[in-house]
């Protein structure tokens, strides 16, 4: 199973992280681009699968 971890950080909150579990990691993190999220790091694996770290758009870092 691959995640894709999506930074929501408000005001006056620090930087909050979210996990979804997906069966398609690049299909939903283009999809996640396309509706305005940013990049941050390319995927990388870990022990259950592929991950990789996006932030809404809109998010405080």
């Amino acid at each position: 199973m691959n995640h894709i971890l999506l930074m929501m950080a408000t005001a006056p909150f620090g930087a909050e992280r979210t996990g979804y579990r997906v069966t398609d990691l690049d299909a939903a993190v283009a999809s996640a681009v396309r509706h305005g999220a940013t990049r941050l790091i390319t995927s990388f694996l870990d022990p259950i699968g592929r991950d990789v770290v996006a932030q809404w758009a809109g998010a405080h870092a």
